[in-house]
């Protein structure tokens, strides 16, 4: 049992009528994340990060009895002028909660009559980066999708999120050869125009592979050529979940796990 979740991490993306709205439920994160409570609270922290500086906080507590929240969600809507993000850290005295990765939820991002969801990201805890950072000396992303596309009026940008307390220097490298190097400060967002990597004569879709010494949060956003503030999507990027395709196996070892198959398959114990 944990005593919080691993915070989350949402993009805010500015403009002057941006709106990024998050609902902060309690039953929600109950239901899902806890287990036969009798009695405790929960303590919801939201900061707002911009420029690399912890511009607003907001803290809400939430009661809980007999595994059941006593409060409403919670609606709360943030609108900036430069590029930042959220942090929602949720905790409690106690250790109360089953896992670490937190509940089920997301934001959305409303653009004057139009509105579009964004899955928020977390800042520890993933297993998937944990077994990565075990294996590989840097972090690695790559994503298959870039699209560049001026007759049907489509561009392509990264918005890459820095929570943590140290610099940290990305590599963004194409499949035609084309790379550049973005550093981001502590804390702060930078959106990365993919252009300049990829051949603006082909309206074919691309692979951009990002690398860093350090794990950063990644969306892909698709937008108007000559305008980032026209959204057509944002996308949260999960990192990369291959696995090695060589293993070495003794005789012995071999035989083993393959009787083992059989047993499993004829639902036959095997000790």
């Amino acid at each position: 049992m944990y005593s919080s979740l691993s915070p989350k991490i949402i993009p805010i993306i500015s403009a002057k009528s941006n709106i990024t709205e998050v609902i902060i439920d309690p039953d929600t994160i109950v239901r899902t994340r806890t287990f036969g409570v009798a009695k405790d609270n929960i303590k919801v922290e939201i900061k707002v990060f911009i420029d690399g500086k912890n511009v607003d906080n907001d803290e809400y507590n939430f009661s809980i009895e007999n595994n059941k929240s006593l409060n409403i969600p919670i609606c709360k809507k943030f609108s900036y002028l430069d590029n930042g993000y959220l942090e929602i850290y949720v905790s409690s005295k106690s250790p109360i909660f089953r896992r670490v990765i937190p509940e089920p939820g997301y934001a959305t991002l409303k653009m004057g009559n139009s509105s579009i969801v964004i899955n928020p990201d977390i800042k520890f805890g993933r297993s998937r980066l944990i077994a990565q950072t075990q294996n590989l000396t840097n972090f690695c992303m790559v994503h298959s999708a870039i699209l560049i596309d001026k007759i049907n009026n489509i561009k392509n940008s990264f918005l890459i999120i820095n929570p943590y307390e140290k610099k940290i220097t990305v590599k963004l490298t194409s499949q035609i050869g084309k790379s550049l190097k973005q550093t981001l400060i502590p804390h702060t967002v930078s959106l990365v125009d993919l252009s300049k990597l990829i051949d603006e004569e082909s309206s074919s879709i691309e692979a951009v592979m990002l690398s860093a010494p350090n794990r950063v949060v990644v969306y892909d956003i698709k937008h108007k050529y000559d305008d980032i503030n026209n959204i057509y999507s944002i996308d949260h990027l999960d990192p990369y979940s291959g696995r090695t395709t060589y293993h070495e196996f003794s005789l012995k070892g071999f035989l083993r796990n393959n009787v083992r198959k059989v047993f499993s398959f004829l639902n036959i114990r095997y000790d």
